[in-house]
């Protein structure tokens, strides 16, 4: 079963989608400009170690994960990571270890190796939980939870992929109060979609009508709505099942 693959907001590899395309020039131009400036920081900072360092390295990263050179990619997002782990040794703030760990994690999910992957964004997962251990309801944790819930669908671990979309389904009611969200529904689908493949049929129709009521009011002024009719077929699909 198709799960809904959310793109999330925690993540610097993330850009507007509404802005155009970069082109392959385009990219290339802006990775030579970085890597310019990576070997200048490099100079001025002897010792290797510097909080703009580990930005440029970030911004060579992200551009070669748009040109889907992943291989690249999880490259620098490495020594952005290993960096940053020795800048903020003793720094009670690393929410930007967790953001390097979540992007070396994605890195490594577009090259399909997921289990690399599952093992940085739980690892990410843990910083951002003892960062916010004051406000645990945060769309950041939310965010990772949705994103091992999907490896673990990849693995075809699908209890394990449930617990985590169950944490996460938990986490968003809290954190839009209950109240009808697009990412809620994305997370009943994912949900339902999970108990088809533990063939608990019953429990998938259960999620599904939940989406479909919450998109349908999510979507009242429209007269056909796509993610609708997704919902139903998928309702459709558990019955015949």
């Amino acid at each position: 079963v198709t799960l809904f693959i959310a793109f999330v907001s925690y993540q610097m590899i993330i850009y507007d989608q509404e802005q155009e395309p970069d082109t392959f020039d385009s990219l290339k131009s802006e990775l030579d400009y970085y890597n310019k400036k990576l070997e200048q920081l490099r100079k001025i900072h002897t010792n290797g170690i510097h909080p703009d360092i580990a930005q440029m390295l970030s911004k060579v990263a992200n551009t070669y994960f748009k040109m889907e050179d992943y291989r690249n990619a999880i490259n620098f997002f490495t020594l952005e990571e290993r960096m940053l782990k020795m800048v903020h040794l003793n720094d009670l703030n690393q929410l930007s270890i967790a953001k390097a760990l979540a992007n070396l994690a994605r890195s490594y999910e577009e090259f399909e190796q997921y289990e690399n992957a599952l093992n940085h964004y739980i690892e990410s997962l843990k910083i951002y939980e003892k960062v916010y251990d004051y406000n645990p309801n945060n769309p950041n944790i939310a965010n990772i939870l949705h994103s091992i819930g999907t490896i673990y669908d990849y693995l075809e671990q699908f209890e394990m992929a449930l617990k985590y979309f169950t944490r996460e389904l938990e986490m968003l009611k809290k954190i839009h109060y209950n109240r009808d969200h697009s990412d809620i529904a994305v997370c009943l689908d994912n949900i339902g979609s999970t108990y088809v493949d533990l063939k608990n049929f019953d429990k998938a129709l259960e999620f599904f009508n939940e989406e479909l009521d919450m998109v349908k009011r999510l979507h009242s002024d429209e007269e056909f709505n796509e993610e609708i009719a997704d919902v139903l077929s998928n309702i459709g699909n558990a019955y015949f099942n």
